[in-house]
């Protein structure tokens, strides 16, 4: 029993750590699923991107928006901001309610993240999404020093299904893929910075209330240790730290 409740113990202390772990499984699992079982790029110059598109960012979509769904805290701040909006917005400062909605946010926004980072890291709805671009400076960078062949056959690159000779076709598809997997570590680098930034930002505000309130308790202790003291003195000290009427005119 007691093995029990030690294992409960610690499984409520690292909720959160679980929580995450928990949910990269999953997005780990449900990528690879998508790739391997419903997504088929169409390796058509017309279509290729929207497709790709759609894979790559309907479903950190969904995930963004079911983030709101089951945060208890959005809820609050929405049914707070209905029933009394002057609560949470006292003379018109909505700072504190903003304050509120960027932490939701950014919970929110972890399980989006982790989806577009193993998709970008895989590589597969970015390949099949950017071969569909009909902009020349796209086509040039992966067909510079090339035939015009190969700007004709960049679509069906993903697919495997093109013209060219294998070497070049392989050689597109690990440029394809170089560039998705930057993608995604630039990325990475950038919410690392802000969540960094973030959580020192929130350590900083929490620190000043917790320093005013130290300064404050110290400065009443102080004074009721100088009361006690003034209380607790003999008489004669009294009389020499308050002289009276006759001693402060100079007289005997």
């Amino acid at each position: 029993m007691d093995a029990f409740q030690s294992v409960l113990r610690f499984v409520m202390n690292q909720k959160s750590t679980i929580g995450y772990s928990f949910m990269a499984i999953l997005t780990i699992g449900g990528e690879r699923i998508f790739s391997m079982v419903s997504f088929q790029c169409p390796c058509n110059r017309s279509q290729n991107f929207f497709y790709g598109l759609t894979f790559l960012l309907s479903p950190a979509f969904v995930l963004l928006v079911l983030g709101y769904f089951f945060s208890t805290r959005m809820w609050r701040l929405f049914t707070g901001c209905c029933l009394n909006p002057l609560k949470l917005c006292p003379r018109g400062n909505c700072l504190g309610c903003v304050k509120v909605f960027i932490r939701i946010s950014v919970g929110a926004c972890v399980a989006p993240v982790m989806w577009l980072s193993v998709a970008l890291l895989n590589g597969t709805f970015y390949e099949c999404a950017v071969s569909g671009l009909e902009s020349n400076e796209v086509v040039n960078l992966f067909c510079k020093n090339k035939t015009y062949k190969c700007k004709m056959e960049l679509p069906r690159v993903p697919c495997g299904k093109s013209n060219l000779p294998k070497e070049d076709n392989q050689e597109l598809l690990l440029m394809l893929r170089a560039q998705s997997q930057g993608s995604c570590t630039r990325g990475q680098g950038g919410a690392g910075a802000y969540a960094a930034s973030n959580g020192c930002m929130a350590g900083y505000t929490l620190d000043r209330p917790q320093v005013h309130h130290r300064a404050h308790k110290q400065t009443r202790n102080t004074q009721r240790t100088h009361k006690l003291h003034t209380e607790s003195a003999p008489s004669s000290e009294l009389k020499e730290l308050n002289p009276g009427p006759l001693q402060q005119n100079g007289q005997c």
